[in-house]
């Protein structure tokens, strides 16, 4: 009986020839082992650099600081910034804080024509001039809605358009309107319409003009005398 030189197995070798493995296989398994041979040791030898280099780096690095609170000062014994959940949340609240403060812009005056109004923040607009941009934006969306169903044709506008296209005059009683007034005053300004949608008329520039709000109700939809159009 012989012990083969790879798996260490016996075996009954051949009685012609001196043989030192069992099978085949063991044999080409010895020599892999024998290619690799330089190419383990070769990376032994670096990892034991490597672990040499690691040593001195550890004994020459010098002693870790006592680490404390980012925010109360709290001495702590793990790796981490702040000592609970209420520091670390706090912390966050003034840093939000500071950081909005330094996005906030200097106060300027409205953009909208004849306000004087200061605004802050990243607003454009005073209170009072949103107001007015929203209930316009409202007024021209059922107007289309109202046009859509119907079937009229319809041009985009603006009550402030129009008043200044006819110069802020009432195209009904030719006074003056007060533009800074609001419905339902009697000089508050309002939409008219020269012929009326409900006899087919078209909610169009040319067939519309600047009314009192007591001129246009006061003509309600029976009105379709020709009146004098500016632009």
């Amino acid at each position: 009986m012989s012990t083969c030189v790879q798996c260490q197995a016996e075996f009954v070798p051949n009685a012609s020839r001196v043989q030192r493995f069992c099978t085949r296989y063991c044999k080409e398994r010895a020599a892999a082992d024998r290619r690799r041979e330089p190419i383990r040791v070769e990376r032994a030898a670096q990892r034991e650099h490597a672990a040499r280099e690691l040593l001195e780096k550890l004994r020459l690095a010098p002693a870790p600081e006592a680490r404390t609170c980012a925010l109360c000062g709290t001495s702590l014994d793990r790796q981490q910034k702040y000592c609970s959940g209420a520091c670390a949340i706090e912390a966050k609240r003034q840093y939000d804080r500071a950081y909005n403060q330094t996005r906030l812009r200097r106060p300027m005056e409205c953009e909208s024509d004849g306000c004087d109004q200061l605004v802050t923040g990243h607003r454009r607009k005073c209170d009072q001039c949103m107001g007015s941009v929203r209930k316009e934006r409202k007024r021209r969306e059922r107007r289309r809605r109202r046009n859509a169903l119907r079937g009229t044709p319809s041009e985009p506008y603006t009550l402030a358009e129009i008043a200044a296209r006819d110069r802020n005059t009432c195209g009904l009683c030719r006074k003056r309107v007060a533009m800074t007034k609001a419905v339902p005053h009697p000089k508050a300004p309002t939409i008219d319409h020269v012929v009326p949608i409900s006899d087919g008329g078209h909610d169009v520039k040319a067939n519309i003009q600047l009314a009192h709000f007591e001129c246009n109700w006061r003509k309600r939809a029976g009105g379709t005398q020709q009146l004098a159009l500016f632009g």
